[in-house]
């Protein structure tokens, strides 16, 4: 399990006392990519997320992936959404683990690269830095504060 967070001993605790101290390591935090290569699937099991990049990234690098339908995974996923599982439904979700395990490698590879393709073809840096702007500016044209904050620095960029 990479990653940390308060709850990081308290999980560490569970699989020893469960005798499974030799199945599941607790390495901490890392760079995305090297998690990747330690495992075969990913298995992210939010409650809540905004746009969470560990999912862009998975997507991108085309690792097979288990997810919950929670905050912005869904768009993520696009027309993939359907293989999302509710949040907080435990047994879902330890279904939907056992059967991306079952499938076979070139099965997780192919469902891998579909979402891969759909990522590439939504998610671009310079859009999505577009987006993040267009939001800020139609926030501050609710509040009749564009021209003040926003359109002065935009015009001296151009």
């Amino acid at each position: 399990m990479v990653g940390s967070g308060p709850d990081q001993e308290a999980l560490a605790e569970q699989a020893r006392a469960r005798g499974l101290s030799s199945d599941i390591t607790f390495p901490g935090a890392m760079p995305a990519r090297e998690a990747f290569r330690r495992g075969r699937i990913l298995l992210v099991p939010s409650r809540a997320e905004s746009l969470p990049y560990v999912v862009l990234e998975a997507a991108g690098a085309a690792v097979p992936m288990v997810s919950t339908n929670v905050g912005g995974i869904p768009e993520i996923f696009g027309p993939l959404a359907d293989r999302l599982i509710p949040c907080n439904d435990a047994n879902r979700l330890a279904e939907a683990m056992l059967a991306m395990h079952a499938l076979t490698e070139d099965e997780r590879r192919q469902q891998a690269m579909e979402l891969r393709a759909f990522v590439q073809s939504r998610f671009h840096i310079s859009s999505m830095a577009d987006a993040v702007i267009n939001g800020y500016r139609d926030a501050l044209n609710a509040k009749g504060a564009v021209g003040q904050f926003v359109q002065a620095p935009v015009r001296a960029a151009i």
